[in-house]
């Protein structure tokens, strides 16, 4: 039989959102249900044979009108699933508490990003990859096409936040280096080359180094990867890139507690290192030196900072990007060091 209408609670719900200015309808409530994101109603027995009423309680309601404000045409419901996991958007206010959304939403949600939603380089690599042909020679054009887009269009930048330092020497590499390390990562070192990756590593020393210590360095780092690789050592090269299918399986692993605290550590590292940047106060050179010990540390404060800069706009993207990395990366245990040193920076005696 179909529903009549809306139920007792629905009905309050909507003019709730309605006196709020938001013109929800029936049948985004129950998409929003369907997702998992909004909890169903609950039950209030009115006593003495006169049955029961559907009623919604405060975090429903919250919930609801966190929805209603994120809701546009177009846009994915997992991407206001992850735009409230970041930031409520009541009052988008970094230090308040997330609302409380229900587990089997944040996970979908994050199975969506992976898939979906990421458009960081390498999401955006992999992507392409899968739609080539798989035939060696596409696959490194492809890889080198989109790494130089990528690095020559952030070349001589800093991070994407305001009042920052420019990048270390790391990301400062030329385009050629950077893009041949993308190929690695995606399909091994052994597409490098001894030759190609210790010129790389040659590229990456010193500032003041001349073009003679350079070559010196190159030629002496080739000689040990190469007796390196003569005796069955270990492939050295750029870290592996994680597939998509394997970070998903990896974070529907990880308890959904530790989600939280990733999400929690990554928001304290964004607001407070945004405060002490901008201050520049007492607790700044402790911050800044910790930063600075190296380039994961490095990597880890000045990727967060911007998200406190742009709590509204790809906050979002960036915190569910670095969540992602720390939990699912071959390299977890060191990111995950890492974020709890610069945590510790920011809040010295917690």
């Amino acid at each position: 039989m179909a529903r009549s209408g809306p139920s007792q609670a629905d009905a309050a719900l909507l003019d709730h959102l309605r006196g709020k200015g938001w013109q929800t309808s029936l049948a985004q409530l129950e998409r929003w249900r369907a997702a998992g994101v909004l909890p169903r109603n609950g039950r209030e027995y009115l006593g003495q044979g006169r049955g029961s009423t559907s009623v919604v309680n405060q975090d429903s309601r919250n919930i609801a009108e966190a929805m209603a404000m994120l809701s546009r045409s177009g846009r994915s419901i997992h991407e206001a699933v992850l735009r409230i996991f970041t930031v409520s958007p009541l009052h988008y206010d970094a230090f308040d508490e997330p609302l409380r959304l229900s587990e089997p939403a944040v996970r979908n949600s994050l199975e969506w990003f992976i898939l979906h939603g990421d458009q960081t380089l390498d999401r955006r690599i992999e992507r392409a990859l899968l739609r080539s042909s798989g035939n060696p020679d596409e696959m490194v054009d492809i890889i080198i096409r989109m790494s130089r887009r990528q690095f020559r269009r952030s070349s001589g930048t800093g991070p994407p936040a305001s009042n920052l330092r420019p990048w270390p020497p790391l990301v400062r590499r030329n385009v050629a280096s950077m893009s041949a390390l993308a190929v690695g990562r995606f399909l091994g070192s052994e597409e490098l080359g001894a030759a190609t990756l210790a010129e790389i590593i040659a590229q990456g020393g010193p500032s003041t180094a001349t073009s003679e210590d350079i070559e010196n360095a190159k030629a002496t780092i080739e000689k040990i990867l190469t007796a390196n690789e003569l005796r069955g050592g270990r492939q050295l090269g750029p870290s592996r890139h994680v597939p998509m299918k394997e970070v998903i399986d990896r974070l529907m692993r990880t308890e959904i507690e530790q989600i939280h605290d990733v999400r929690h550590k990554i928001m304290t590292i964004a607001t407070l290192g945004s405060l002490h940047l901008r201050l520049r106060g007492d607790g700044w050179p402790r911050i800044r030196d910790k930063a600075a010990s190296s380039h994961t540390h490095w990597m880890l404060f000045y990727g967060a900072i911007p998200i406190a800069e742009t709590l509204e706009a790809n906050a979002w993207h960036t915190l569910t990007a670095l969540l992602a990395m720390i939990l699912a990366d071959d390299d977890a245990r060191e990111l995950t060091e890492a974020l709890d040193d610069l945590v510790h920076a920011s809040l010295p005696g917690r």
